[in-house]
């Protein structure tokens, strides 16, 4: 049995198509799946079936030039 986190993101910063490109690649290479990413209103959400902490991947996002203004997750236990 493995724990899944789903997470939902507010990001500021992202004004186009290519900001939010960016933001879901940088995410899909850190192992997220079904990532999701809306640059008009800044949500971004996505699981994490990786052992990265919601803290790193909010720092990747930061080092990207983007801030994250707000976090929920909720934990999902896989069987």
């Amino acid at each position: 049995m493995s724990d899944t986190k789903f997470v939902e993101l507010n990001v500021e910063g992202m004004t186009c198509t290519n900001c939010a490109a960016t933001v879901r690649r940088k995410l899909e290479k850190d192992g997220m799946a079904d990532v999701n990413v809306d640059f008009a209103t800044g949500e971004v959400s996505f699981n994490n079936p990786t052992p990265l902490s919601v803290a790193e991947i909010v720092n990747h996002i930061d080092d990207l030039g983007y801030k994250v203004v707000s976090n929920k997750t909720e934990e999902k236990k896989n069987s």
